[in-house]
């Protein structure tokens, strides 16, 4: 069998861009929103048929966004977004999901994401334990859509590569509480936001300066080219938290890396996101 895309359009709206692209958190909701579009069409199961009929959940675990050229707001009347295809990893325990946006014909962004299977307990939380797809949803995916394979991390890729080679040259530390308007429907964050607490600590870094040799202020006014995000620990209601950003330059190329720090949770590493900019 051959793929089975999904494409969706949308009007343009300003509210998905900043003055410089398309919001990072704008393209992961579509994207994710776009997903349940996929499966609800392909396979017949929404996400709460995949909680109450199938028992099981999903959890975003990593997500890679490419920037591939400019798009601004007034560049069309509509965009196109859409699952172009859909692989069930690692013995079927990772869900990986390649997603494009599109104007007139050609592609602007770029976002690929990477879900971990649950089997939930059974509570209003949502609690789940890692697990594999079962075989009521595996059944319903093609041939083509199962790779056993382990699929492709690249943050901690990236992150040796930089911090082995990069020089450091900022650091910055950005505190938040996680309040309501940053979770999910589980009180947990959503990792829709994860890419905006780094971004507002790389802001909050700039903002601290009091000189700028290395000319980080310029970069408010270039947009980001690629946003690498992994996720490796839950963040709760009302826990406390922290972004601890590094700014480096790698041969001559700005690179900002931002580790999101549980400090509730003995200060657990949750989230790590790479950020660098377009050419």
């Amino acid at each position: 069998m051959s793929e089975r895309p999904v494409r969706v359009m949308r009007p343009m709206d300003p509210m998905l861009f900043d003055p410089l692209q398309f919001h990072t958190r704008y393209l992961l909701l579509l994207s994710k929103s776009c997903m349940w579009s996929w499966f609800y069409e392909r396979t017949g199961i929404s996400f709460p048929g995949l909680v109450r009929k199938h028992h099981q959940g999903l959890v975003a675990v990593e997500c890679d966004v490419e920037y591939v050229r400019p798009f601004g707001l007034f560049d069309s009347d509509e965009f196109c977004v859409s699952v172009e295809r859909v692989r069930a990893r690692q013995g079927n325990s990772v869900l990986e999901l390649f997603h494009e946006f599109s104007a007139q014909g050609q592609v602007f962004a770029k976002v690929r994401m990477l879900w971990r299977m649950l089997e939930l307990d059974g509570d209003q939380a949502l609690t789940g334990a890692p697990g594999v797809l079962r075989d009521s949803v595996l059944q319903r995916l093609e041939p083509c859509e199962i790779d056993p394979s382990r699929e492709l991390r690249q943050v901690e890729v990236l992150r040796t590569q930089v911090e082995g080679e990069g020089e450091k040259i900022g650091e910055g530390h950005y505190p938040f509480t996680l309040y309501r308007h940053l979770c999910e429907v589980a009180d947990q964050w959503s990792f829709l936001e994860v890419p905006g607490l780094a971004s507002a600590g790389r802001e909050r870094l700039i903002d601290a300066l009091e000189q700028d040799p290395f000319k980080l202020r310029a970069t408010l006014g270039r947009p980001l080219g690629q946003v690498l995000v992994k996720i490796s620990c839950p963040f709760y209601l009302f826990e406390e938290g922290e972004v601890k950003t590094t700014a480096f330059s790698v041969h001559g190329r700005l690179v900002f890396v931002h580790r999101v720090i549980n400090l509730t949770r003995m200060s657990t590493l949750a989230a790590v996101v790479i950020e660098t900019f377009q050419d």
